[in-house]
């Protein structure tokens, strides 16, 4: 165990995982867990302290994940805290959870409005989201297709870096920002459709889509990053 400023982290093991978590203000953060396969429920507490959040990349390349359960205790979830999982097939939210649910196997806000962490496998987006949170579909290298409803009107940095088995995508009328990086490393992908709402392309965001040979640009963009392709 270690000791700074109040806050201390330590390990526990409930049913065969072993848990890193830290502890501040009486709450813990999961930060990690070994061995993580298959199903994997999120234990509400350990040692005694209420499980609260889990810690940004806490379960990164976790590759043999598949299904992730929450609970109602868990309020935060870190930044891509669950990129490069190539095989999450979906997560399972507590209809009590207060801040998250989950809808076509996907990790939405309470309100739908914000796609929190993608699963892989050919996607159709819900029409109540308005935003793709940064990193939400990170690593997810079996995704294979991907519908955006005209409910988005963002695409987070790195929201779909790493989807090696995307083929084609179509950004439709409502999105008005394509993040930095957002499909960078999309190896597979051949085929961008930017309609005419959309002003600003971040940097990278295309960067080291090696098989890409169509992208049509619409009117209204106004800003393109560096590197972008």
């Amino acid at each position: 165990m270690s000791i700074t400023v109040g806050v201390f982290w330590d390990t526990a093991t409930i049913n065969g995982i072993s848990w890193k978590y830290s502890v501040s203000g009486g709450k813990a953060k999961i930060t990690g867990a070994s061995p993580v396969s298959g199903y994997i429920k999120i234990p509400s507490e350990i040692d005694g302290y209420s499980v609260t959040s889990i810690g940004s990349k806490a379960f990164a390349d976790c590759g043999s994940l598949t299904s992730v359960v929450i609970g109602n205790s868990l309020t935060s979830i870190g930044d891509m805290a669950f990129a490069d999982c190539d095989s999450l097939k979906e997560f399972v939210v507590s209809p009590n959870n207060p801040d998250y649910k989950s809808v076509n196997g996907l990790l939405l806000s309470k309100d739908g409005k914000t796609l929190i962490a993608g699963v892989n496998g050919d996607i159709t987006i819900p029409d109540s989201v308005t935003s793709i949170g940064g990193g939400a579909f990170r690593g997810c290298s079996n995704l294979t297709s991907v519908v955006i409803p005209d409910s988005v009107t963002s695409i987070g940095d790195r929201a779909f870096a790493g989807c090696h088995s995307l083929t084609s995508v179509v950004i439709p009328n409502s999105v008005t920002s394509i993040g930095d990086r957002a499909f960078k490393d999309c190896g597979r992908l051949m085929s961008v459709v930017i309609l005419d709402s959309v002003t600003s392309i971040g940097s990278e965001a295309f960067k080291d889509c090696g098989s890409l040979t169509s992208v049509v640009i619409g009117n209204s963009v106004t800003s393109i990053g560096s590197e972008a392709f």
